[in-house]
């Protein structure tokens, strides 16, 4: 049996979340990276941030353009799972528009607060707070999406839950590994485990869009498990 329309939608959606993961990765290690040495204080952080203002900007667009993108994927998994597990994805759903919500909102205020710090900072008068708005727009953009994972953790966790059965023991370990990791990740001294979540992601991302799309036997971490 093929996919429906919507269910191959979900699956590009999928894999371009992938793709999208990969590309803020990269972004982070390269272009944004001041380089190695000690931590770079909150006025040397902000003028690094001047030089790239417009490329930080557009790196922040990546959050509601995720939110876009996760929307079909919800619908594509809702789709699939809902019939044999309707408990678990009567939670795992409002999750999964909980953190689209976020990253829409992580996205606008990032690009926004940015945009409001770089003109006070024009005016030398107002250089103080102007690094005070851009640190604040920073942990309100972080606490939203991306400094931690808590959303998306639970969410991955929930959807595990309901595809038991139906996806393989590799996915399901993988989503067991990146969902906790998301969960701890809220507690700052576990704050380092956003970046298993990210990069278990990129993985998870590419197995799910392989499960939408083909739905007889598979091979790789979206098999079916054999019982």
């Amino acid at each position: 049996m093929n996919p429906t329309p919507f269910r191959r939608a979900a699956a590009w959606a999928a894999l371009m979340l992938a793709l999208s993961y990969l590309l803020a990765f990269g972004l982070q290690a390269t272009l944004f990276n001041p380089g190695p040495g000690p931590g770079l204080s909150v006025a040397a952080r902000f003028d690094f941030l001047l030089q790239h203002q417009r490329a930080f900007q557009a790196w922040l667009l990546l959050y509601p353009l995720m939110a876009l993108m996760l929307a079909p994927l919800i619908l594509g998994l809702q789709e699939r799972l809902q019939p044999q597990a309707p408990q678990w994805m009567a939670l795992a759903v409002p999750m999964g528009w909980i953190w689209v919500a976020l990253l829409l909102i992580s996205g606008m205020v990032g690009v926004l607060g940015v945009e409001l710090a770089v003109r006070l900072n024009q005016q030398p008068e107002n250089r103080v707070l102007a690094l005070g708005l851009a640190q604040a727009t920073g942990v309100i953009q972080n606490a939203l999406g991306g400094g931690n994972e808590l959303v998306g953790g639970v969410w991955t966790l929930l959807l595990a839950a309901a595809a038991r059965g139906q996806w393989g023991r590799g996915l399901m370990a993988l989503s067991g590994l990146i969902g906790v990791a998301g969960v701890l990740s809220i507690w700052p001294p576990f704050a380092d485990a956003v970046m298993v979540f990210g990069l278990g992601q990129i993985l998870w991302f590419g197995a799910v869009a392989q499960w939408l799309w083909c739905p007889g036997p598979q091979r790789g971490l979206a098999a079916a498990s054999v019982s």
